[in-house]
């Protein structure tokens, strides 16, 4: 069985931002297991042959002793509307490969492509996904999300966007937002209307 895992994106054979799935394992392993690994993430992982061209989705299972890594070719999901839904007790710190409480909330999307999860009257992640917010051309991340995904640390890192805390009622302020993972990079060109955010 393997409880956690991690997904990198490789570009051309190449695995993105691999420091920051390094740095996010040893930390989710010392808090599952409580102790540090004797192995790296990415030992003996080597990109094959078939996957060294264009965008390819690579998953890491992990448990104490063992990693199981699958490749695919990466299929962008589009998702341009969110549903608003609310849960006061979600918790989603750790990459779980149990998804069980987010799926339900993901089901509860209606015609909309993901849901925007609100805890305690303040924003937190989409189902797939870190957001962020964007206004007068500067982009914000909510404080209180529920995963800390690399590519939002890697932005807060380089100072491309700020975290602040976004509640349910001043997310009308914004004039947008986009959504972020280690498959989905940042563009501050990608302004998605705030107004397909779906609060009823």
């Amino acid at each position: 069985m393997y409880p956690l895992f991690e997904t990198l994106c490789v570009q051309d054979g190449v695995i993105k931002n691999s420091s920051f799935h390094e740095a996010r394992f040893k930390q989710a392993f010392y808090k599952f297991y409580g102790y540090v690994p004797n192995f790296n993430l990415l030992d003996a992982i080597e990109v094959p042959k078939p996957f060294t061209a264009g965008i390819v989705k690579l998953r890491i299972d992990y448990n104490q002793e063992h990693t199981a890594p699958k490749f695919t070719f990466y299929t962008p999901k589009i998702i341009n509307t969110l549903k608003l839904v609310y849960d006061k007790h979600i918790d989603y710190d750790l990459k779980f490969t149990h998804r069980a409480p987010l799926t339900q909330l993901w089901q509860k999307r209606g015609n909309c492509d993901d849901v925007l999860i609100c805890k305690n009257g303040l924003i937190t992640d989409t189902y797939f996904a870190n957001i962020l917010f964007t206004k007068n051309a500067k982009w914000y991340t909510p404080k209180t999300f529920l995963l800390n995904g690399t590519c939002r640390q890697r932005l807060l890192q380089n100072k491309l966007v700020d975290s602040i805390d976004i509640s349910v009622h001043n997310l009308k302020k914004f004039e947008g937002f986009q959504l972020i993972n280690a498959m989905l990079d940042f563009d501050p060109l990608k302004i998605i209307p705030i107004g397909q955010i779906k609060t009823n």
